[in-house]
């Protein structure tokens, strides 16, 4: 699958927790999210306030509203790509929990996300191509 008609999948099957996504589809979504999370970032700049703590100054950035809207409007949609890709290589899509785990957790779903899917019908589907 090319780049557009990984991020036309992922639009399309915004919440749809069932099935499987192959690692092609999966990391050209996740190109598309960074780069466009990056040009929002760009495009509408949060503001840059400083916070006086015991006469140090901290700069804190709060995010634009753009900002939240894209990260609101995509969440969904990423956890169901998440869930997918597990079931692609045979986990359960359960395992995105593992994200919560500091360190490890993001290093194995790291590795489970680079692997490729399974070549065999499992229980969420047929091969995706």
């Amino acid at each position: 699958m090319n780049f557009q008609d990984s991020i036309k999948a992922y639009w399309r099957n915004y919440a749809n927790f069932h099935g499987r996504t192959s690692k092609t589809t999966f990391w050209w979504t996740v190109l598309f999210l960074v780069l466009a999370g990056s040009l929002i970032g760009i495009v509408f700049p949060g503001t840059v306030q400083t916070h006086n703590f015991g006469g140090v100054e901290f700069p804190t950035r709060d995010d634009s509203v753009m900002q939240n809207v894209w990260s609101i409007a995509t969440f969904l949609p990423s956890l169901a790509l998440g869930v997918r890709r597990l079931q692609d290589i045979g986990k359960p899509g359960t395992y995105l929990w593992f994200c919560l785990l500091p360190i490890v957790g993001w290093i194995m779903l790291l590795v489970w996300f680079l692997k490729p899917g399974q070549p065999e019908a499992n229980k969420d589907g047929e091969p995706v191509k």
